[in-house]
């Protein structure tokens, strides 16, 4: 075996043991997998059916994931969400392959696959490093949105509660309105009211004056006769006529 077989047959090896161990499934288990075939030594090209590295996903590693998706064939080992973005680091325990996946609103966005769990691991800390940064405005938005929704019903409720101090105010102006009225009405009648006791007060004094002038004469038990008044004209005397003397 070359030098370079034994490198991918140790690097696989360290991979399952990696990847099974946080899954705690028993390593009896990979002794029934069928091992890893060590490729041919080509030193200009690298395995086929191990990446060199990281890559990002195409058309056709997009369905292939849906399909393992699908499947339940994928194992989430680490999820991150923020918002409406979230990270996430999928194992396909069969081919010890990793997928990290940026997805928005439940849809892939970015998906790397990588067979090499450090690789792995660093691409995802970049994952959700970007959903914290890239749910920031969704974040933003959700506080502005509800400060908004609160502002409103709180300006609802003053504006309500201005127009009933208004109505209040009115219906007290409207008060004060007629009870002025009424208060002036009452000053009139009170002034005349006034005036026509002054006037019964005088009538009744008079009065009462009257009746003690009245009952003074008749307590007096001396006749008072009026006196007789005094002709103004003599009266003229009546002249008689004489009898005429005939002689026979």
């Amino acid at each position: 075996m070359t030098r370079k077989a034994m490198t991918t047959a140790s690097k696989l090896a360290a991979c399952l043991v990696v990847a099974l161990a946080p899954m705690g499934m028993v390593l009896a288990a990979a002794k029934h997998a069928p091992a890893p075939r060590p490729p041919a030594a080509t030193p200009a090209t690298a395995p086929a059916d191990v990446p060199s590295g990281p890559a990002q996903i195409s058309g056709a590693t997009a369905d292939e994931l849906r399909r393992l998706v699908d499947e339940h064939a994928l194992s989430e080992l680490r999820r991150t969400a923020n918002g409406s973005y979230a990270a996430s680091l999928l194992f396909d325990a069969e081919h010890l392959v990793y997928y990290v996946v940026l997805s928005h609103d439940a849809e892939y966005w970015r998906v790397i696959k990588s067979d090499v769990v450090a690789d792995a691991e660093r691409v995802y800390r970049t994952f959700a490093q970007q959903t914290e940064q890239l749910a920031q405005t969704d974040i933003d938005t959700v506080r502005l949105e509800a400060g908004r929704k609160y502002g409103e019903k709180l300006l609802n409720l003053n504006q309500q509660r201005l127009a009933k101090l208004q109505e209040d105010a009115q219906h007290r102006q409207q008060q004060a309105t007629q009870v002025a009225a009424m208060q002036q009405q009452a000053k009139a009648q009170a002034t005349a009211l006034s005036s026509d006791l002054r006037s019964t007060r005088t009538q009744l004094e008079q009065v009462q004056q009257n009746i003690r002038t009245l009952e003074a004469q008749q307590a007096d038990p001396l006749l008072n006769l009026p006196e007789a008044p005094a002709p103004t004209t003599a009266p003229a005397p009546v002249s008689t006529p004489e009898p005429s003397s005939k002689q026979p």
